[in-house]
């Protein structure tokens, strides 16, 4: 009720009008929050949620038959499929000011639908080492859910967890879940949509998260100039000031921890599956790591 009147309130405002609708995408671990967030502290804006989980996608608009030209997948651990026309009218709650998120896989459908309803997207992207990592932790910090328990009991210890994580896992109950080479091949595809403004954890997270201040000004800069949100240096300093350490899911946001998880077996697995996407990023650039 609250959410509906503070939205109620600010369709009041005609200034409002001109501001963007933003959708900002990722990889789950790959800077989701600190991406909203970012948006979120600048002038006019507001974080909404909208409904783009994928469960409750799911549970709302019902899963569709996979393939069909009517159709667009969700999720990325596992990818359903729901009703274009349906998801439409989700995204189309998007109003002028507001942002919200999600792991959206690339498809022609969902990228259509944006621009048919003048939504402008942001695509993060983080060291895929690092997403591991986060990933693995975030799944045994909630032992409470399924996923975690799987997890905790399956395997022996977070060495086995985290190459889970790189590799993919059978046999979690009633799922299935996709290692980080095939949740790449479902979003990278982003990044060669026109259009679409690529952001760099490593550059955003700033100098408490292992970064520089310049690096963080520049690319919270360039968010704006793509919101076509023009930020005085004020402004976006205290943007970059406020960004680090929030989200219910932060856990710690440091560039290049990997390196203190990855074993040798740990780099031979994601080699295997994602080696070549490490040095299309721009995070290396051969396999000798």
């Amino acid at each position: 009720m609250r959410t509906r009147l503070r939205r109620w309130w600010r369709r009041r405002d005609p200034s409002r009008a001109r501001l963007p609708r933003v959708f900002a995408n990722s990889l789950p671990k790959a800077g989701t929050h600190l991406l909203l967030r970012a948006v979120a502290l600048m002038p006019g804006m507001v974080w909404e949620e909208i409904g783009l989980r994928r469960g409750w996608l799911v549970s709302e608009l019902g899963q569709a038959q996979a393939g069909g030209p009517d159709v667009v997948p969700v999720g990325v651990a596992e990818v359903r499929w729901v009703r274009a026309d349906k998801l439409a009218e989700v995204i189309g709650r998007l109003e002028p000011g507001e942002v919200t998120g999600g792991h959206m896989p690339y498809s022609a459908g969902f990228v259509g639908m944006l621009e048919r309803k003048g939504i402008r997207a942001l695509f993060i992207v983080r060291d895929p080492r690092d997403v591991a990592v986060s990933l693995m932790y975030h799944i045994v910090g909630q032992p409470e859910t399924r996923l975690g328990r799987h997890f905790l009991r399956a395997f022996k210890n977070d060495g086995e967890r985290l190459r889970a994580c790189i590799l993919g896992a059978e046999g979690v109950p009633g799922r299935t879940f996709l290692g980080l080479g095939r949740r790449l091949e479902l979003f990278l595809p982003w990044l060669r949509v026109p259009g679409i403004h690529t952001v760099c954890f490593e550059r955003l997270v700033g100098p408490r998260g292992g970064g520089s201040e310049e690096a963080q000004h520049a690319e919270i800069a360039g968010i704006a100039g793509h919101l076509g949100l023009p930020l005085t240096p004020e402004q976006t300093r205290s943007v970059g000031s406020q960004l680090f350490g929030q989200g219910n899911t932060f856990r710690r946001g440091q560039i290049g921890s990997w390196r203190e998880h990855f074993r040798e077996e740990h780099k031979a697995a994601l080699k295997q599956v994602a080696g070549q996407c490490l040095i299309e990023l721009g995070y290396e650039r051969d396999l000798e790591w």
